[in-house]
């Protein structure tokens, strides 16, 4: 019991400084039955009876009997009153049928004290947080339990959220209870939670997805009872929605942050255990993933896609012809001339598709099918000029319509290595031929009529068609593993890779964006590069670790690249790699 005098205005006093606060008592709103523990609250607030604030919110008074810790046997009436709902959203409270006041949606208390629904329709769709040391094991534990409830759990109180849920054990007053009072957000011990999902019913309804009356009507008139519409009824659905392309930050139960989105038809998260998977994108998931997407879900999502090994057993990594740095010294004429492609290198052994590392693609059957079994192939996975992101994001994934927008560009035979380029090229063409793909080509190679040819070429493709560059082979050359002055690149601009360190807020029109990558060379020399960046990227920028492809004209003095551009992320390489200027001079 509170030593202090009362306030001679009780629960209608005006005054809000501490001073006064602390030298006289007054109802706590929660009445008899509070959640609070802290020794501190007790001594400022009297619960013999709960308040009613003025005005009275419409709809929200419940009666209760009154509870008074001196073990009087008065039976006395009070109206107790909970947090108002908040404007303009209205709570998102589980109906709670009460025979005084059937319109509320607010718990009522139970002859214990503690907030107890009398009847609750479903909690799914709730947005809580759990708070405190809860009896029934830690707040992760709880999350979990709610989450198969299709109840939301996030960790700090806004205005979205319909509970704050205190757990039973001894503990201090907190923020989060100053904030949800602040709001008017209902809070409630461990025990009022506990008795308010085990009222649930309707379990059979938990997945059921929201649906409007008319949209409900609609689909009594359809009447869709079809075996593909019970199927769809059946299958589990994420907690949370997210659209195409957007992401969300997810705080981990060690305090981490990573962001969890969704591309095409899979789900990523940024989390080390996720990225470091030895299976394609779609086939990836965590415990974040399940977490929020939720674990029936997730199960349901990964279980349809047959995970493929980081290297296939006993796949040797692939010997590769690789290409030099065309000087313009070098006279070209008579050399076989073709676009340089912005796609993935992709290795054909015979039975699979795989990147320079030797780790399989996740193609598709009928896009491997019909491929040579005696011969391989040497070529990219090529969705479009300016479109590496999306072919990297493609190619990682498995059991998708989105391969049909890929094209196999195949221009070498690594096995018929000992023979000139020119009868690998005729060998190629023959095969394509008869076997008539439609989602592989053969790439066009012109012969080159000098150094001015190049230039021209070289305008061409990179300023009028957007393309990347250049690729010169020297006639009647063999197929040789490695890097070969046999094969030149010709680019206006030198590319490098570098690995992500960390970003760089946007300003301006990309406020609330990454507005730079901070990425370190190989050489330990750090800079920004944020041009080339599109909208997507800077919403969705590369992991932290992520490898990435950067352009740039020069070097500084420092070793740092003059005007970098970003170019995107590589999936075939796992350290950063610096440009080898040659000649370099100063401008």
């Amino acid at each position: 019991m509170s030593t202090l005098p009362a306030c001679q205005y009780g629960a209608s006093c005006y005054r809000s400084d501490p001073r006064h606060m602390t030298s006289f008592t007054h109802p706590c709103r929660y009445g008899p039955s509070c959640y609070r523990k802290d020794p501190a609250h007790f001594n400022q607030f009297t619960h013999n009876t709960a308040i009613t604030t003025t005005p009275k919110p419409a709809g929200v008074s419940i009666s209760i009997a009154n509870h008074d810790d001196g073990g009087s046997d008065d039976d006395a009436v009070s109206t107790h009153v909970y947090a108002a709902p908040r404007s303009p959203r209205a709570p998102r409270s589980p109906a709670v049928v009460d025979e005084d006041n059937s319109d509320s949606k607010m718990p009522v208390d139970d002859e214990d004290g503690d907030a107890q629904p009398t009847l609750v329709d479903s909690v799914e769709g709730l947005t809580v947080v759990f708070t405190g040391t809860c009896v029934g094991g830690t707040r992760k534990d709880m999350e979990r339990a709610a989450g198969l409830l299709g109840v939301r759990c996030v960790h700090s109180v806004s205005k979205h959220v319909d509970y704050l849920v205190v757990g039973d054990l001894e503990q201090a007053h907190g923020n989060k209870e100053d904030k949800a009072e602040t709001l008017n957000i209902p809070v409630i011990t461990e025990t009022a939670w506990n008795k308010m999902i085990t009222s649930t019913k309707g379990s059979a309804n938990k997945t059921k997805a929201k649906r409007s009356h008319t949209q409900a009507q609609a689909d009594d008139d359809d009447d869709d009872t079809g075996p593909a519409a019970k199927t769809a009824a059946k299958s589990p659905q994420p907690l949370h929605q997210l659209d195409d392309g957007e992401s969300v930050k997810f705080t981990s139960s060690s305090g981490s942050e990573y962001t969890i989105k969704h591309v095409g038809d899979h789900y990523y998260c940024t989390c080390p255990a996720w990225r470091n998977q030895s299976a394609p994108v779609d086939a990836r998931s965590c415990k974040h993933l399940a977490e929020y997407l939720g674990a029936a879900y997730e199960k349901e999502r990964v279980g349809h896609v047959v995970a493929m090994p980081l290297r296939a057993k006993g796949t040797p990594k692939p010997e590769l012809l690789l290409a030099h740095k065309w000087e313009s010294k070098k006279d070209p004429t008579g050399w076989h001339m073709s676009e340089k492609l912005d796609g993935v290198r992709a290795f054909w052994n015979g039975s699979q598709l795989l990147s320079r590392l030797g780790n399989p693609f996740a193609a598709p059957e009928w896009f491997t099918k019909d491929l040579p079994k005696d011969e391989t192939l040497d070529g990219e996975l090529f969705v479009g000029r300016g479109k590496f992101s999306a072919t990297v994001s493609i190619v990682k994934t498995s059991g998708t319509d989105r391969w049909k927008q890929v094209t196999y560009m195949v221009f070498d035979s690594p096995s018929r290595g000992d023979d000139p380029f020119e009868s690998r090229m005729q060998a190629i063409q023959s095969w394509h031929q008869s076997s008539q793909l439609d989602h592989v080509t053969v790439v066009l190679h012109t012969l080159c009529q000098g150094v001015k040819h190049v230039q021209t070429e070289l305008k061409r493709v990179t300023e009028t068609l957007g393309g990347e560059g250049l690729m010169l082979r020297q006639p009647k050359s063999k197929y040789q593993a490695g890097r070969n002055y046999t094969l030149l690149k010709v680019k206006q601009f030198h590319d490098a890779e570098a690995i992500v360190r960390g970003y760089s807020a946007g300003k301006g029109k990309h406020k609330g964006k990454v507005g730079a990558l901070e990425v370190e060379m190989a050489s330990g020399k750090s800079f920004k590069v944020g041009s080339g960046m599109s909208d997507h990227d800077r919403d969705h920028p590369p992991a932290i670790g992520a490898i990435v492809t950067y352009r740039f004209q020069e070097l500084t003095d420092d070793g740092i690249p003059r005007f970098p551009t970003f170019v995107g992320e590589r999936v075939d390489m796992t350290a950063p790699k610096d440009a080898v200027i040659v000649n370099a001079t100063k401008t």
